[in-house]
């Protein structure tokens, strides 16, 4: 498994088309482009519309995760957010020691 991490939602865009994930864990509010443009971007292409995207907030508000969900997102957790909750989004063995909430 690898994982990329881009500091903003211009750079996160343009490394979809290079590093091709099959997951992206994307928080709405980012410096340059946010959220809610990357994924309509991702979701707009033939090239990436398949990927998988899960949206993250920390201003879960009604019409934030009614706009990235319009956007394409899958689901949006609201930060701060379990980890075995991602992992079991993920489908993802849960981690020894790490029980879930």
């Amino acid at each position: 498994m690898a994982v990329d991490v881009s500091s903003d939602g211009f750079a996160a865009g343009r490394q979809v088309e290079s590093f091709k994930p099959d997951v992206i864990l994307l928080d709405i509010m980012m410096p340059r482009l946010n959220g809610f443009e990357v994924c309509k971007n991702i979701k707009a292409s033939a090239h990436t519309r398949h990927i998988r995207l899960l949206a993250m907030t920390g201003y879960p508000s009604e019409d934030n995760l009614a706009a990235i969900h319009a956007a394409g997102a899958e689901t949006c957790l609201t930060k701060p957010f379990h980890l075995n909750h991602l992992l079991d989004l993920l489908g993802v063995a849960r981690r020894a020691g790490n029980p879930a909430p």
